[in-house]
């Protein structure tokens, strides 16, 4: 290997900074989709129960939608548990806190996806 060759290590802090950054585009995509299709397709006047019956039964609207759940999620919660860092001076607390909003954050994925198909 070259001498000039280094490896650059990204901690967690890091790749939590990342995430959020990336998600939040990643979002902003699903979103300006979502709203295009939902408000300003077909001339729609309103969303009607059939309109939605015929949606959800898409499978890629499926996939659509579950990523747009797990991405506002996951971004929401990562935001959470930065500021939380900032705030929490003890260790413990902050590890406490990190579980406890991992699991808050799973429980909500499931429940959250679980519905969506559901409803497919």
């Amino acid at each position: 290997m070259p001498a000039t060759t280094r490896h650059r290590r990204i901690n967690a802090a890091t790749a939590t900074w990342l995430y959020v950054r990336l998600s939040a585009l990643g979002m902003l995509a699903l979103v300006l989709i979502h709203l295009a299709i939902m408000h300003l397709g077909d001339g729609r006047e309103s969303i009607d129960a059939r309109f939605v019956r015929d949606r959800v039964g898409r499978p890629l609207w499926l996939v659509f939608d579950i990523a747009l759940l797990l991405l506002a999620l996951t971004h929401g919660m990562a935001g959470l548990r930065g500021m939380a860092g900032d705030y929490l001076k003890s260790r413990r607390a902050t590890t406490v806190f990190a579980w406890a909003s991992a699991a808050v954050t799973a429980a909500f994925a499931a429940l959250g996806t679980a519905v969506l198909i559901a409803l497919h």
